[in-house]
């Protein structure tokens, strides 16, 4: 159940007063490079994303979910958490406003969600995240909380009116556990 907090860090459903600070950085060159986002990213869009999740206050298999990262109760970045109609399968994104990049926000932030979603959905397998082959940032960030390489899809993924790469990423629940198992031994 949202929201999800561990100390100064909360992972916790958009809502409309997030939006100015959503869209301020979403228009950051720095921050969008990697993103697959419509750019300019306005005001509009953020509504319509919005909107698009209003009877939706928590992860529900069949749907996908936009959540604020607070730090202190400011809005710093989001993620995308999108559960597969059986729920045997995850899918997570995220962004951090650049202003906050650099000190573990986004590696503190994934495990609270992965944990929760390994902890509410019994047959979650697997947790899968997609990068830009560029964004080695990203893969940084997806090994260290626990997500193995799986390939790179040529030319798989549309953004921006253009047939980009997907760089893929897994963690399954066995994965997830061993690691938390060996982490708690050391």
């Amino acid at each position: 159940m949202l929201p999800l907090c561990d100390k100064d860090l909360t992972v916790r459903s958009l809502c409309e007063a997030d939006l100015d600070r959503l869209v301020n950085y979403r228009n950051d060159p720095e921050v969008n490079l990697f993103q697959n986002w419509d750019l300019p990213y306005t005001m509009a869009l953020a509504h319509e994303l919005l909107a698009q999740q209003a009877n939706n206050d928590d992860l529900k298999p069949g749907t996908g979910l936009q959540l604020a990262i607070d730090i202190d109760n400011e809005m710093v970045g989001d993620m995308f958490c999108h559960i597969s109609e059986d729920a045997i399968t995850a899918n997570i994104g995220f962004s951090l406003d650049r202003n906050y990049w650099g000190r573990g926000i986004i590696k503190r932030a994934a495990p609270i969600l992965i944990d929760y979603l390994f902890e509410q959905f019994q047959f979650l397998t697997v947790i899968r995240a997609s990068r830009d082959p560029g964004n080695i940032r990203g893969m940084d960030t997806l090994e260290s909380v626990g997500f193995v390489f799986d390939e790179v899809a040529p030319s798989s993924v549309v953004s921006r009116g253009h047939l980009m790469d997907d760089a893929r990423h897994s963690l399954t629940r066995y994965q997830w556990f061993d690691r938390q198992h060996r982490s708690r031994l050391d």
